[in-house]
């Protein structure tokens, strides 16, 4: 009963409850052998956020929070940033172009990856980044992006 939308797949509101009772299941047998909650994270992907944040607050869950896939559904960063950075222990970076994800990050860095990086510093972000890209010329290319970036005054 799921439906795709131009942005990420939508659940009625029984296969959502569904959904989440599993994901309850799940979490409490992960969190019961004693892992601390935080440093498990959900991870914003083809669904929307919301369906997760119940379960992020419930369990006190880190998050997670992929630049790229936020591009690619149409979502805001800024936003997204702001309702979440507090608990967000990684961030995945990656380009996105025409549909397609886990691009290089292109030159110039996108306005929002740029005022999301300063924020990042400016927060003083301790938690993970990483480039996620599946070849070692993309890794490349997106390194060097990153480090220009970071060598801006």
């Amino acid at each position: 009963k799921s439906v795709m939308n131009t942005r990420f797949v939508e659940l009625d509101t029984a296969d959502r409850c569904r959904w989440q009772e599993g994901c309850r299941h799940s979490l409490g047998e992960i969190l019961s052998s004693g892992m601390e909650s935080q440093l498990l994270c959900l991870e914003n992907l083809g669904y929307p956020f919301a369906y997760a944040e119940d379960l992020i607050e419930e369990y006190d869950l880190g998050i997670c929070l992929d630049v790229g896939h936020l591009a690619l559904y149409g979502l805001s960063l800024p936003e997204f940033t702001n309702r979440c950075l507090h608990k967000t222990r990684v961030v995945h970076l990656h380009g996105c172009s025409k549909g397609k994800d886990h691009l290089p990050i292109h030159n110039p860095l996108p306005p929002d990856y740029a005022d999301f990086m300063n924020r990042l510093v400016r927060e003083d972000y301790q938690g993970i980044v990483t480039l996620e890209v599946f070849s070692e010329r993309d890794f490349q290319q997106s390194r060097e992006r990153i480090k220009g970036w970071l060598e801006w005054p």
